[in-house]
């Protein structure tokens, strides 16, 4: 919690504070590759697991932060929407890399998106209930 916290203060290229912000940056993203990893793993189980497995590999890395890229990448392709493209931050337009497979996303996929997420945690819930009965 303490990466990405010092990350959203400091990840950002500033003159003064480069450096830390850089060291900030990359301890956020090292630390939370695994469960961004896995988080699109969870994903792809519940819902479309060969697409959302392949666009969690092929379209993940490509990007801005990696951990976003495969966790949304992995989640669009689940739902089988596409996501990315031009957006606006801090004021300025920025083009982002495509991510998912499929139309575009319309109202109905925030329930669907909220039910995959919903079936995440209940596979979670169930392998550490698992985990936790196999070692006690």
């Amino acid at each position: 919690r303490a990466a990405n916290t010092l990350d959203a203060m400091w990840g950002h290229r500033d003159e003064r504070l480069e450096a830390f912000g850089w060291t900030a940056a990359r301890a956020d993203d090292l630390l939370n590759a695994i469960p961004a990893a896995l988080t699109a793993l969870s994903y792809a189980l519940v819902g479309r697991p060969l697409r959302g497995l392949r666009c969690a590999a092929r379209q993940g890395w490509q990007w801005p932060s990696p951990n976003a890229g495969v966790v949304m990448a992995g989640g669009a392709g689940s739902l089988g929407v596409r996501v990315g493209g031009a957006s606006v931050y801090g004021g300025q337009r920025a083009e982002r890399p495509p991510l998912g497979a499929g139309v575009p996303p319309e109202g109905a996929a925030i329930a669907r998106a909220v039910a995959l997420t919903e079936r995440a945690l209940i596979l979670w819930l169930v392998v550490i209930l698992i985990g936790g009965w196999l070692i006690g």
